[in-house]
């Protein structure tokens, strides 16, 4: 009876440590597989490999790392707009600057631009929020890695100005544009809104003008003369004025 006690206690250690093998094998499975659905060929960091790892944002269908294509469409709107009204929504334009950020980190021991691959930019979009789309607009032309700006369908007040910003940028044939003054909204006390209007003016006059000459063949004269209305245009006709720099007439351009 000893003996066989004893042959029954050794058999229950063995099938214990057999199970907390197997749990340690399929733990290390799990996480083998994991990373197997989730590897990219290279790791993102900061706030991009945060969106995707998020169960808000499906990321990898919006832009595939690997292709580095985004795509600004509907409006422009600041991350908590877009968190609060579209949870499931697009990247912010916000978002995207930090995606090409990060591209650029990732690109930093390429020392020859020209060998970078690009990041491709799509625009279909009627415009927003003017501090989102600076915030897009600077990390564009702070990047050494290429942004190509592309004009699927209209690009409106705010979009137009981050169309301009690209490295390289095209339109399809049948694609609008419109450049203008934009239009604010002021609350507050009287000397507040005096406040906001004369800010305003002041990044109208010495923001929005020099960007828009810097990134065109429009003259200043030109400039002021449509300054305050809603200047529309074809494709040919940003093409005319240096806002585009080629007009797509074969999709592989594009790819």
């Amino acid at each position: 009876m000893e003996d066989e006690a004893t042959m029954n206690k050794d058999n229950t250690t063995a099938n214990s440590s057999t199970q907390e093998n197997g749990d340690e094998n399929t733990e290390a499975n799990g996480n083998d597989a994991e990373a197997a659905e989730g590897g990219y060929p290279y790791q993102v960091e900061s706030s991009v490999s945060t969106l995707l790892n998020s169960d808000f944002r499906d990321f990898r269908n919006m832009c595939e790392l690997d292709e580095r294509y985004l795509h600004l469409n509907g409006e422009i709107q600041a991350i908590y707009e877009s968190e609060r009204y579209y949870p499931n929504g697009p990247l912010t334009a916000g978002e995207m600057a930090d995606f090409i950020i990060d591209i650029n980190a990732y690109d930093r021991n390429i020392k020859e631009q020209e060998k970078r691959d690009p990041i491709w930019l799509f625009i279909d979009c009627v415009g927003g929020d003017v501090s989102e789309g600076f915030r897009l607009i600077s990390a564009i032309e702070l990047s050494k890695t290429p942004v190509y700006t592309v004009n699927m369908g209209q690009c409106s007040s705010m979009a137009f100005l981050i169309c301009i910003a690209g490295h390289k940028r095209f339109s399809l044939p049948y694609s609008t544009f419109l450049m203008h003054d934009g239009f604010m909204y002021a609350d507050g006390s009287t000397d507040k809104v005096i406040d906001q209007v004369e800010f305003e003016d002041r990044q109208r006059k010495h923001l929005i003008k020099p960007f828009i000459l810097k990134h065109s063949k429009m003259t200043s004269r030109k400039y002021n003369m449509i300054e305050g209305k809603d200047f529309c245009m074809t494709a040919n006709d940003a093409l005319k004025y240096g806002f585009i720099d080629e007009i797509v007439n074969d999709i592989d351009v594009l790819r």
